[in-house]
């Protein structure tokens, strides 16, 4: 891919030298005329300001366009340079110490042996009337910008509710069809149903909730900073410091609080809902109609309805992987 495509084309660099903003960080521009430039964190100005980019050997800041420099800011030195790149590098090296020390404390609360959830299962769903007229669609939509992200998690957990409504469903016509107790061995069929319930309330339905409380407190009456801070790392704590306000402080915490633990909350679901499935798929045809017509639609509704949810929480999942690769 050439070096220009990681590049926004602008007419000129006064385009944006008047509304720089924390969610510009990183992002690359060249004007008309070829010449390249990035927002980066002013070390000393403890602000975004533009940098003019044409190698590691030529950066500086461009302090002609940048309204946050004062008029006698200098070019950085040679060394200073050095500086730069390492302190970047460190920043990097620290952001990837806070996503992995999240992931082992999240790992904890939801062990899971696959990254690739989904994978190549044969998932073995009859096409019928039924399933093939109900056309998958999910509405989500990823934030726009850090301002957006409250918007987009209040409709993230909405459609992992009905995510939980859809498979408290399937485990209800499941149940009702009696397939478990008419086919058969009585003793390996006994509890099933519950069994998965159960799992489902107490692995993915309490910790869905707790998510809800999160988000209601830090968007309707949250608590101080420190208390939400007090386990952050000091990068993290850095950043929210050159922040001008608690109301943008609190939009990043709401990121830290809900983004991972989102993601793996719902690759969690569709583990569990891929051990419903193939445990459904263990029914063979012959079993299945020795029941009556009504239980037979029944128990093939509660299958269709489970790829539904899978096919859903594999879109939330992508969803929430955007978002967290978009972040500035």
């Amino acid at each position: 891919m050439s070096k220009d495509n990681e590049y926004i084309p602008i007419e000129s660099i006064k385009e944006i030298q008047n509304n720089l903003r924390i969610d510009q960080l990183d992002k690359r521009y060249i004007d008309k005329d070829g010449n390249r430039f990035v927002i980066r964190f002013g070390k000393e100005s403890r602000k975004p300001e533009i940098f003019r980019v044409q190698s590691k050997s030529d950066l500086q800041v461009d302090s002609s366009h940048n309204k946050l420099s004062t008029s006698n800011f200098s070019a950085p030195e040679e060394a200073d340079l050095s500086d730069l790149f390492m302190d970047e590098e460190m920043d990097k090296k620290h952001k990837q110490q806070i996503r992995d020390s999240d992931k082992a404390e999240i790992n904890s609360m939801f062990p899971s042996d696959d990254d690739d959830l989904l994978g190549d299962i044969d998932l073995n769903i009859e096409t019928s009337s039924t399933s093939s007229s109900k056309k998958f669609d999910n509405s989500l939509v990823n934030p726009l910008s850090i301002l957006d992200e409250k918007r987009y998690v209040f409709d993230l957990l909405k459609c992992i509710d009905k995510d939980k409504d859809r498979i408290l469903s399937t485990l209800a016509n499941v149940k009702n069809s009696r397939i478990f107790e008419l086919t058969g061995d009585p003793s390996e069929n006994k509890n099933i149903v519950s069994n998965f319930t159960r799992e489902f309330e107490s692995e993915i339905f309490h910790i869905l909730e707790n998510l809800h409380n999160r988000f209601k407190e830090i968007t309707s009456f949250p608590k101080s900073i420190n208390h939400y801070s007090m386990n952050y790392s000091y990068v993290q704590k850095d950043f929210l410091a050159t922040l001008e306000n608690d109301k943008l402080r609190l939009d990043y915490v709401l990121r830290w609080e809900i983004q991972e633990p989102s993601l793996l909350l719902v690759k969690k679901f569709a583990k569990m809902v891929i051990d419903l499935l193939g445990v459904l798929n263990k029914k063979e045809e012959d079993q299945i109609k020795t029941l009556s017509f009504q239980n037979q639609t029944l128990f093939r509704d509660s299958k269709s309805a489970a790829l539904y949810c899978l096919n859903d929480l594999d879109f939330l999942k992508r969803s929430i992987e955007n978002w967290i690769r978009s972040n500035v």
